[in-house]
């Protein structure tokens, strides 16, 4: 990571690997020549190795957000019943888009730290047997928290007919979600989480059924479905791709190829046990429940009368090492550090080193 001087350990963006930095250099091309439309193939070959699926894939100039506005818009119509949860940020900005285009949402509301549960799903679900849609935020980033039910919730919602749309923005790619085998018809993540990518790209992912389901929904936007699909046949993309972010893209994808997909998945989950056996070492307690712990995103409480802010400006100042505040009401009472991306067993020492150093120094800050 010889590009950059600070190691990024935050929930987002992450480290990226020197190659598909350098890959950005690439000379501009026609974006409606032949040169695109093999960076294009190949791409959509390439994600569809990641997601681990058949469909097609909408590559969007955005961010994560931005794939979630075109889940919604292009699936959801007003007379539509929605289950949904909330436990943080990004499951409220979801909340908050389905509730914008006139849809009924149903709401299961949780607690900060906690996650939806496949119980959660079925009480709800009890009283709600005309819902026609599930939405759910995989890994909420602002909490540090997964729906670790999210298989036997998909499986039910399947058998009842229902369009599943899966945000999965700060987890695929670190994290085994098979698309296919799961079933989820909408699928989001974004350039900047586990791919290893620079920010400016998100990808949805878009099943049979749903595409059958936009026939019915009018969306004339940036985000429309429909023009997607009509240039996806010419290999294309509708409007002005964000071309260096493309060739990074094929850079970062490439990467996983190389390693497999089984080995990522095994090297996220070691350098989470790491993180995770730290703080229990130091006596730094995890802020979600045990049984909804992230594996891409640590989230620790600070100590008590401690600010995160303190702890965060002291890690990016002496150890040159970014991690994050909490969100929202958790602001200056938790840290947050990714685990995700080209993260190694080596990076995680030395962020780990910093930290046991940082909260050592903490202590003598006055409250």
């Amino acid at each position: 990571m010889g590009y950059n001087k600070t190691l990024i350990m935050l929930p987002g963006p992450t480290n990226v690997a020197d190659e598909v930095l350098e890959a950005m250099k690439e000379s501009v091309i026609n974006h409606r020549g032949e040169d695109f439309h093999k960076l294009y193939n190949e791409i959509q070959d390439l994600l569809k190795y990641v997601y681990q699926t058949e469909n097609f894939i909408a590559t969007l100039s955005s961010s994560g957000t931005g794939g979630v506005e075109f889940a919604v818009t292009n699936f959801i119509r007003k007379n539509d019943k929605v289950i949904t949860y909330t436990a943080g940020e990004f499951s409220e900005r979801m909340y908050e888009k389905i509730k914008s285009v006139g849809a009924e949402v149903i709401r299961i509301k949780k607690d900060l730290g906690d996650t939806m549960s496949f119980d959660d799903f079925m009480n709800v679900l009890d009283d709600n047997r005309d819902a026609t849609c599930l939405a759910i935020v995989f890994n909420e980033t602002s909490t540090g928290t997964s729906v670790w039910d999210l298989e036997k919730i998909l499986k039910v919602a399947k058998e009842k007919g229902m369009l599943t749309i899966v945000d999965s923005v700060s987890a695929l790619g670190g994290v085994d979600l098979p698309t296919d085998r799961l079933g989820i018809d909408v699928h989001i993540t974004g350039s900047q989480k586990c791919l290893a990518c620079p920010p400016g790209l998100a990808f949805v992912s878009v099943s049979k059924e749903a595409i059958k389901k936009n026939e019915g929904i009018s969306n004339y936007g940036y985000f429309d479905l429909k023009s997607y699909l009509k240039f996806h046949e010419k290999k294309e993309t509708p409007y002005t791709p964000a071309l260096p972010l493309f060739f990074a893209l094929r850079a970062s994808l490439r990467k996983i190829k190389e390693e497999g997909l089984d080995n990522v998945f095994q090297r996220h989950k070691r350098c989470s046990d790491m993180l995770y056996s730290f703080a229990a070492k130091e006596k730094l307690e995890i802020f979600p429940k045990e049984y909804a712990r992230s594996l891409t995103v640590v989230a620790m409480k600070t100590p008590q009368d401690k600010k995160a802010s303190d702890i965060v400006n002291i890690m990016r100042r002496e150890h040159n090492i970014e991690i994050a505040k909490g969100f929202g009401e958790l602001n200056e009472k938790v840290i947050r550090v990714g685990c995700m991306g080209i993260i190694n067993e080596k990076i995680v020492e030395k962020t780990t080193q910093a930290l046991k150093i940082t909260m050592e120094k903490i202590k003598s800050i006055p409250s």
